[in-house]
């Protein structure tokens, strides 16, 4: 088996076409972090968030920032008193801690009316896992789509294409060994791109703004609070970055199996590609092109794969689904969709390839 994988794999990607792989996501990486910075002022939010670390609730900073921002209040504004150019800057300085005692008495209100207690922010330095949170939720969907779809949809569909199908899969090692190899080089692939993509981005991430706190709430892994301000779950960051790769390498994995399936349904490996692509970008752009977060058409399509590998449209709000007297979350049937879906599109494709063998 050893040596079924290893030859499958050098099919899939020669020391050229790693190369030339590995350095395009490389530029991609540095491009999407460069967009990201470009998008807000990052070193700021580090400054800040360091500077009211800690819980919202009984913070020795955020209480003073409250109290001068009642005297300043009741002092010129309640007045209709004009102020200085110093109070008014002071006064714009304390914007930063309202609105982060304003976040989290939102999410707690947001969260009691659907039933949940909701835990004191904890806030802290969150820039790193922040950008981190970004580049999975709308940049690897698309990068990892394209790559899978381009690098695995040729396994079985390349084989139809070049008339070498019954050829090799009449070899001394048989049918059967030979599609689990292609399975397994496969997911190696997509293994070992999703590590590289992942471990790029986020070395780049922390080298630049270091290791973050990882025991803030996670709603500030976003560039914005309430992105999560409707979300029931307490995770603290470091938590939920755990919880981001694990999906989205879930999602990915999943779309592989998807994309194995169609390989071995199609006569050659571009029209695969292009059937799988459509499968993961049509339902990401769809999302996005609606600008909606709830309804039945965004939770229909955030049971696609695009949506599970980047994660975060999954744990951004509550939409519970009620099933006679089990009620199912949005991650729960999507993750659970992902892994079903998968196990059956693999074994459709490795009956799909074994059967068209068998007719030849």
């Amino acid at each position: 088996m050893k040596e079924i994988v290893f030859f499958e794999l050098k099919k899939l990607m020669d020391l050229r076409k790693t190369i030339i792989l590995g350095v395009i996501l490389v530029i991609l990486c540095i491009g999407s972090f460069f967009i990201i910075n470009f998008m807000g002022d990052a070193k700021s939010a580090g400054e800040l968030l360091s500077f009211y670390s800690g819980p919202v609730d009984d913070n020795p900073r955020l209480d003073a920032a409250t109290t001068r921002y009642e005297e300043i209040y009741h002092q010129y504004i309640k007045n209709g008193v004009a102020m200085d150019e110093a109070t008014q800057e002071e006064w714009y300085d304390l914007e930063y801690p309202m609105w982060l005692i304003n976040c989290d008495e939102v999410r707690k209100s947001i969260l009691k009316d659907i039933g949940f207690e909701a835990e004191t922010l904890v806030i802290g330095d969150t820039v790193a896992y922040g950008f981190f949170e970004e580049f999975i939720a709308n940049y690897l969907p698309f990068i990892l789509g394209f790559v899978i779809a381009l690098l695995i949809a040729p396994v079985f569909a390349l084989e139809y294409g070049n008339k070498m199908d019954g050829l090799v899969l009449s070899t001394k090692h048989g049918k059967k060994n030979v599609i689990i190899g292609k399975f397994i080089a496969a997911n190696l692939v997509i293994l070992a791109v999703y590590s590289f993509l992942v471990g790029v981005f986020g070395t780049i991430s922390v080298a630049v703004w270091g290791v973050s706190d990882g025991n803030a709430s996670f709603v500030f892994a976003a560039d914005n609070v309430y992105i999560y301000s409707s979300s029931p779950y307490n995770f603290r960051v470091l938590q939920y970055m755990m919880i981001l790769i694990g999906c989205s390498l879930l999602g990915c994995l999943g779309f592989g199996c998807l994309t194995l399936f169609v390989s071995s349904r199609c006569k050659n490996a571009l029209s695969a590609s292009m059937v799988s692509l459509a499968l993961v970008y049509v339902p990401l752009l769809t999302f996005k092109m609606l600008g909606e977060n709830e309804g039945i058409v965004p939770n229909i399509l955030r049971l696609f794969h695009g949506a599970v590998m980047g994660v975060r449209t999954l744990f951004s709000n509550y939409f519970p689904v009620v099933i006679g007297n089990v009620t199912l979350t949005i991650p729960t049937i999507s993750i659970g969709i992902v892994c079903v879906s998968s196990v059956f599109f693999s074994i459709f494709a490795f009956r799909g390839f074994k059967k068209h063998q068998a007719e030849n």
